[in-house]
């Protein structure tokens, strides 16, 4: 029956969130959002998880019971537009878009439809940098890789290519060993995080030891080899696709637990409560996705983008008033790094959080994504 239903209303309180015997909630809500047809409610203040506070959802938390609340008349109404349109389909600001279907569009590449959104954070946000100054942005349609590249990917560029990575022209790369970062020998993209080289089974996770060069070339080596155009997203593109439309501080809302994302579960947000430290990578396809279909857009590892790094770039465009598809300073002697890692704390991991190295810098903790441009 929920496979047939125009709409799927889900309810988010204490008990669907927190309670086990309630797991059916959370399974049906993943149906309705998977098929575009999730109005999530929010009665009770709760943060929705497993990525679904990314969905824009009608709270009536506040709503004291009162039919006439203009809250309330709005759920409804967005349950009415679900109703009288075919699954899949919404023009209500309460359901996610559905995504342009686009014949050439490689697997594993979903759509994130452009729009306006404010890019960095705002002064009162806890763990902010100097360097996230708010203003607005203006983002083209794109297409983005649900996941960042694997070790097995980047294993057929170079068993096609040959290609030499930074890593192994320098013969080295930074590990950690304990609690220290340390450059070893011999390191490069078929190792670990401590040095070790990589098992089988870790082939499904994020390609390691890896520069911003590296990842130029990998994208030039796959546009030539398929005839269609790969790159590295911008800055504002990353950003705007991490956040799926949430102006919180993660997608998944005020907070970030271990059980949404990989990170230093020592070094919680704000304070909340501590969580796991796995000392390592995960799959790519760990963790509910946001609202988008992205995996790990928070954790795992740091992702390139394709600018040059700017600490007073964002002003500049603040000036500028709305800034389209903006694309990073003209120079500059390091590259903008996003997303944080699996050794970072969950500050680190803000969907505005920003880092930088060098285009030939490689460690233990730095991947990177594909945008393709149809």
């Amino acid at each position: 029956m929920l496979n047939e239903s125009s709409c799927v209303v889900v309810v988010w309180t204490h008990a669907s969130v927190n309670l086990e015997e309630h797991h059916w909630v959370r399974e049906e809500a993943a149906v309705g959002r998977n098929r575009k047809i999730l109005v999530p409610v929010r009665l009770d203040v709760v943060d929705a998880p497993f990525g679904f506070g990314s969905i824009q959802m009608a709270d009536l938390s506040e709503w004291g019971n009162d039919n006439a609340h203009p809250k309330f008349r709005k759920c409804v109404d967005a349950i009415r537009s679900r109703l009288a349109q075919p699954a899949g389909r919404s023009d209500s600001a309460i359901v996610s878009p559905r995504p342009i279907i686009q014949s050439n569009v490689p697997q594993n590449f979903v759509h994130i439809p452009g729009g306006e959104f404010t890019m960095g954070s705002p002064e009162s946000e806890v763990d902010r940098g100097d360097d996230e100054t708010l203003h607005d942005v203006e983002v083209s349609d794109f297409w983005m890789c649900k996941y960042t590249l694997t070790l097995r990917e980047f294993g057929k560029f170079i068993d096609s290519t040959r290609y030499r990575t930074d890593a192994e022209k320098e013969n080295s790369s930074v590990i950690v060993d304990g609690n220290e970062w340390k450059e070893k020998e011999g390191v490069n993209w078929r190792h670990g995080v401590s040095g070790n080289e990589r098992l089988s089974d870790e082939e499904n996770h994020p390609v390691l030891h890896v520069s911003w060069n590296d990842a130029v070339s990998y994208c030039d080596w796959l546009s030539q080899k398929t005839g269609k155009t790969f790159r590295l997203p911008t800055e504002a593109e990353w950003e705007y696709a991490c956040r799926a439309g949430t102006t919180t501080p993660f997608n998944t809302g005020d907070n970030l637990t271990t059980g949404q994302a990989n990170y230093d579960g020592n070094f919680p947000y704000n304070q909340n409560r501590k969580g796991v430290y796995r000392q390592t990578t995960v799959a790519v396809e760990s963790f509910a996705p946001n609202g988008w279909g992205l995996y790990n857009m928070h954790g795992n590892v740091w992702e390139w983008c394709s600018d040059c790094y700017g600490s007073d770039y964002y002003k500049e465009c603040k000036a500028k008033g709305t800034v389209e598809n903006p694309t990073g300073p003209p120079t500059g002697s390091s590259r903008v790094l996003r997303g944080g890692g699996w050794g970072s704390g969950a500050g680190g991991c803000r969907s505005a959080g920003r880092d930088s190295g060098t285009p030939g810098l490689r460690s233990f903790s730095v991947g990177f994504r594909l945008v393709f441009v149809p």
